[in-house]
This record gives C-alpha cells, structure tokens and sequence, in this order.
C-alpha cells in the first residue's frame, strides 16, 4: 500500500519537512537566543505551530481554528519574552492586517479564507502592530511572486485560489526574528 507521499509524487514527505523545522529551530536556539530558555520555547512553539498550520494549508486550503488557537500559548509567553511590545502594540497588532483584510473579503468576496484573517489576528498579539504590518508585506511579496509564477507557467489562471497560509507563516516567522532590524532598514531607506 503506498502512503499519501507516494500517491502525491512530488509532494514533499512529512519526515522531510520535520526534519528541516528541527534543524531551523536548533539554529535558532543557538543565534537568536543563546539556548534553551523561555524565549527559545516561544519562538519554537510559533516556528512549530506555523509549520503545522502552513503544511495544512498548502494541502488542504484550510486553517483549522484549533491551530489557530494553539497559537494563544505563545502569544501568553510572549507577554514575558518579549517585554518591549505593549499591550496597545499587540491589540493594534490584532487588527492592523486582519480588519483590512477583512474588510477587502467584504468587498471582494474570497479575496482572503476566514483562516488567513483569523491567523493574522493572533500573530498580531504576538508581534505588535509594526512587526505584524512587516510580516503581512513580507507574505504579500512572497505570495504575489507566487501567483506571477503561478500564471507565467499556466498553472493557474486569473480566477485561481492557491493557499496564502504558507506565505503568511513565512512572513510571520521572518518578522519574528527579524522584524525590527527590518523595520529600521526600511525607515532608514525612506529617509535616504
């Protein structure tokens, strides 16, 4: 009997994909946080969840909300980890790319999954309100590179949907390590 890996042909096995998040978390102990400790936890259990949550999406279109949720553990430890992000930040955070993305599904029906709307406002808590606006551009980039590619090599056409969750993850992920060096790269770069 073939496994679902198999069937697929050039899907990637979960084994592989395991083993690369392990390997991306055991760098980004020893980097970003000089080892084990509560900030390593939190930002394995983003990395972790997100991984889950993009692998899910990318197979199947959908978001399931109980990942969605688990995502509230980190963003509870991330009140201790990450101190310099207010409350404000972080409920700004909440609704500075989920509400427009909400409000742009109003007005252009299956623009963005509930999933992807829902996954936004979590992270939001998590990242505070500029980081959270850097990973949106970062997963918007990366996705809008996607669908060029997707309609270049007629993959898809103009009334495609592909999954968005990934480039969210992405994007998500990169703002959590790295979101304020980018924001000040940027900011540096708008005033010349």
């Amino acid at each position: 009997m073939k496994t679902e890996e198999e069937h697929m042909g050039s899907s990637i096995p979960r084994r592989v994909v395991a083993a690369a998040v392990a390997l991306f978390l055991a760098g980004i102990t020893w980097y970003h946080c000089g080892g084990l400790g509560l900030r390593a936890v939190m930002i394995w259990m983003v990395c972790l969840i997100l991984a889950a949550i993009a692998y899910t999406d990318f197979k199947t279109m959908r978001i399931p909300n109980r990942m969605t949720a688990a995502l509230l553990i980190p963003a509870f430890l991330s009140l201790v980890t990450e101190p310099g992000i207010t409350l404000l930040s972080r409920a700004m955070g909440g609704l500075a790319v989920s509400l427009p993305m909400y409000l742009m599904t109003l007005a252009v029906p299956e623009s963005f999954g509930g999933g992807d709307i829902k996954l936004m406002a979590v992270c939001g808590l998590i990242l505070g309100g500029p980081r959270i606006i850097a990973a949106a551009f970062l997963a918007v980039v990366s996705g809008g590179c996607y669908a060029i590619w997707l309609l270049a090599s007629h993959k898809a056409g103009r009334g495609s949907h592909f999954a968005f969750g990934p480039f969210l993850a992405a994007g998500v992920v990169i703002s959590l390590l790295y979101g304020d060096k980018l924001l000040a790269w940027y900011l540096g770069f708008l005033r010349g």
